[in-house]
């Protein structure tokens, strides 16, 4: 990492975490959005059917998978990131 420069990684690195972050959370908001009647997203829990209860839970089960997902490739793309050198091209010139 001789030639990187530490604030372009960590710049990169926030951007890729942005990124990833950006896609997993708006998949789900989506989900909720369109889909979320079915486990009564935005009831209280007393006043969920017994059903949307059941599917409520579900729901909580694979929001987390997909979570711990986002946690996993954003660790991993970080330990790909390693093997490169990072030098950000910065392009400069008088605005008029």
């Amino acid at each position: 990492m001789s030639n990187d420069n530490m604030g372009d990684r960590q710049r990169l690195r926030r951007s890729i975490s942005v990124s990833l972050e950006t896609v997993a959370i708006g998949a789900l908001v989506a989900m909720e959005e369109e889909m979320g009647d079915l486990w009564g997203h935005g009831l209280s829990e007393d006043e969920l059917s017994e059903e949307q209860a059941v599917l409520s839970e579900t729901w909580k089960e694979v929001r987390e998978r997909i979570l711990k997902r986002l946690s996993d490739s954003k660790r991993a793309a970080f330990l790909h990131l390693e093997s490169y050198t990072v030098r950000s091209k910065k392009f400069f010139g008088d605005l008029k």
